[in-house]
């Protein structure tokens, strides 16, 4: 596949996955959809630049054959990605705070941070503001699942 293809089908994948997350986030009661929306929108308009760059690239490279590089230094931002999309759903599961913290631990752990002390002392000081903030604060209806 040439990398001219490539460019066109991840702005296609990322403009049809933006659209479903339109599709449910009209549904959120209160303006729970607001940055939904917002975030999903910005992503079709990135997309659209992505394809339209990638169509009117005169770049000898982009009629050149796509390279697939599956090391982990090239995968790992796709990993944390697959995690973010899981644990939403995961929140209504375990709960809104708990899976906050493994999210924490598992990003941190993935992205290089190795320091069991940074990674407490973040989740020490994250955890409660984060409640402090959307449970306090703003009064919001967190996700509350079988572990809080």
């Amino acid at each position: 596949m040439k990398r001219l293809w490539g460019d066109v089908l991840a702005g296609v994948f990322f403009i049809v996955f933006s659209i479903w997350i339109i599709w449910e986030a009209i549904s959120f009661p209160a303006g729970g959809g607001d940055f939904p929306l917002f975030s999903a929108g910005a992503v079709i308009l990135l997309a659209i630049g992505v394809i339209v760059k990638a169509v009117k690239s005169k770049a000898p490279e982009m009629r050149e054959p796509a390279q697939f590089d599956f090391s982990w230094n090239n995968t790992k931002q796709y990993v944390i990605g697959l995690i973010v999309v899981g644990y939403w759903p995961l929140s209504f599961v375990l709960g809104y705070f708990f899976t906050t913290f493994l999210f924490l631990v598992l990003a941190a752990w993935l992205a290089g941070v190795r320091s069991v002390k940074t990674i407490a002392v973040t989740a020490i000081v994250l955890i409660p503001a984060l409640y402090g903030l959307f449970a306090v604060l703003l009064q919001a209806s967190l996700p509350e699942g079988i572990l809080i």
